[in-house]
């Protein structure tokens, strides 16, 4: 059976980038992880400082070389929205440079973190954000300002925002690479990397498995393509072929026809061919029964139902379905620019797309682990745990 691919991206500057070493902690990250049967796919907008024998889904990442936090929080969503297939996971290692000779307002780099962080988890609510304290520094001056204002708060930061239903961890990456293996001071040697890679590698296998994390899976959005024969399903993780098999797991009220059901090569988005549907008219789809590609089979965690509104105007206008369940049909650049960004949409719809987009319905995780699953038993190292309810409200956790 083909494993189902793991999206991880690398976020952060020089050290992310793998400076002084090709492929930086990335080779030996990509090389643990296949050892243990992931198919890792990197993803990001750089394709710089690969390492030897390097294939696409092993040169993409975010590492910024010189950039500070305020970089990454004011780019993140931009890059984001240029990525073929959203991250299970987000490796962030970023702050050293807001502790350097260009740095400034070091008290609050701990506060421009915390709200990256936030910021992680809103635009990736399904992605496992998995972040680290900072590496030591040779000259004491800015090292004194790493260890007195940032890294003894950074677990504390994460911790709170477990406690709110985010997933995130902690990882002590401090601790794993001594000043020894960081050669220049500044960035880790080989040896260094291959230590960095291998902890966010444990980090890794402590929330997901090869198929996929101990969450159930849930849709996250549907599009109902403007010439009304296509339905778009997307979940939050790889789901199992022998599910998605099963037709009587979807349901399309007013005597609607599923022809067909596709189920894409990341395993996460499906396609129903469908016929019967009428231009202006409203329709309920219904999805149940869905399983993960984990050895638990976890099911989706109730019936899925969406609201499909089928526009009156077959090229200029497509509908909105929003999660308050409110259908408009609209002819907005911005809102086409906006779909068009969304996660696989441009593989299937490349030229424009209000040609093929009639309605779209946005779904928010619940972020509740399986009663069995492992998400409780994350131990490596100092991995917090994840609460299992998020509020209705969100605090200020910057």
């Amino acid at each position: 059976m083909t494993i189902a691919t793991t999206y991880i991206l690398p976020l952060g500057d020089s050290i992310t980038q793998g400076s002084g070493v090709p492929g930086g902690y990335r080779k030996s990250l990509y090389q643990n992880l296949s050892a243990s049967g992931y198919n890792v796919t990197f993803v990001g907008t750089k394709n710089t400082n690969c390492f030897t024998t390097c294939s696409l889904n092993m040169m993409m990442h975010e590492g910024h070389g010189g950039k500070n936090i305020s970089f990454i929080n004011e780019n993140i969503k931009d890059w984001m929205k240029g990525y073929e297939n959203e991250p299970d996971i987000i490796l962030l290692h970023i702050g050293t440079n807001d502790f350097g000779y260009k740095g400034s307002k070091y008290e609050k780099a701990i506060n421009r973190w915390g709200a990256l962080i936030g910021k992680l988890t809103k635009l990736a609510p399904y992605a496992h954000v998995i972040a680290s304290n900072l590496l030591e520094r040779r000259l004491e001056q800015y090292n004194d300002r790493i260890e007195t204002l940032f890294n003894p708060f950074v677990e504390g930061v994460i911790e709170k925002h477990a406690k709110y239903g985010h997933k995130v961890s902690f990882l002590d990456m401090n601790s794993l690479v001594p000043l020894e293996h960081i050669p220049d001071g500044l960035h880790p040697g080989e040896e260094g990397y291959k230590l960095m890679g291998n902890g966010w590698a444990s980090s890794i296998k402590a929330i997901t498995s090869p198929e996929g994390d101990y969450y159930p899976p849930e849709v996250s959005k549907v599009f109902l393509w403007n010439n009304l024969s296509y339905v778009s399903i997307f979940f939050s993780k790889p789901v199992s072929d022998e599910s998605v098999k099963n037709q009587t797991n979807f349901y399309i009220n007013k005597n609607i026809s599923i022809d067909s059901i596709e189920l894409d090569d990341s395993k996460r988005n499906i396609i129903l061919k469908v016929h019967g549907m009428t231009r202006g008219d409203t329709y309920i789809l219904k999805v149940k029964g869905i399983t993960d590609r984990t050895e638990e089979n976890l099911l989706l965690t109730a019936v899925s139902s969406f609201t499909l509104n089928a526009c009156i105007d077959s090229k200029k206008t497509f509908g909105v379905t929003n999660i308050e369940g409110q259908v408009s049909c609209r002819s907005s650049v911005k809102d086409e620019r906006e779909l068009c960004s969304l996660q696989g949409f441009r593989r299937r719809c490349p030229e424009s797309c209000s040609s093929c987009l009639s309605s779209t319905q946005y779904s928010y995780p619940s972020l509740s682990p399986s009663n069995n699953s492992k998400s409780n038993l994350l131990a490596y190292p100092s991995i917090s745990k994840l609460i299992s309810q998020k509020p209705s409200s969100q605090p200020n956790l910057s």
